[in-house]
């Protein structure tokens, strides 16, 4: 809600195109407001990895389904009555390498669907408006900050 009410004002409290890069973001937010901004960044990014990490997953779960199913028949791919991580030494050789094969293939096609993903990124990341980066400190920033309060109060 508060960002669906931030994006309609006319001068938001944090802007926020701040959370495209984080060197920028945190040049251009108000110094009262680095604390926030970077922990908002953070959150997000985080946010947006464990997003990535678990679509991908999903992926490479359901490829190395499907490739097992393919190659061992549909008993091999429902699993066991243990939910214990199969010992690979311990697999006969020739099924050995159709999992070490089923699992190298799924990666490759998992790289396959990423890389769309990040081609668009790279595209997306083409239009960001660039702003040029502060060159004071928090301090100084802060004291210039303040000046200029002080001096829209006195007038």
């Amino acid at each position: 809600m508060a960002v669906f009410v931030e994006s309609r004002a006319a001068e938001p409290i944090v802007p926020l195109d701040i959370f495209r890069n984080r060197t920028v973001s945190l040049s251009t937010v108000a110094s009262v407001l680095v604390g926030a901004a970077t922990s908002v960044l953070t959150f997000f990014r985080s946010m947006g990895g464990a997003i990535g990490v678990s679509a991908l997953g999903a992926v490479l779960a359901n490829r190395v389904t499907e490739l097992t199913t393919e190659r061992l028949g549909p008993a091999a791919a429902g699993g066991g009555s243990s939910a214990a991580v199969p010992d690979l030494s311990t697999l006969p050789q020739p099924l050995l390498r159709v999992v070490q094969d089923v699992y190298g293939t799924a990666t490759a096609e998992l790289f396959l669907v990423g890389a769309p993903l990040a081609l668009l990124a790279m595209v997306v990341v083409l239009f960001i408006k660039e702003k040029p980066l502060h060159t004071l400190s928090g301090d100084e920033r802060r004291a210039q900050e303040e000046a200029a309060q002080a001096a829209g109060l006195t007038h």
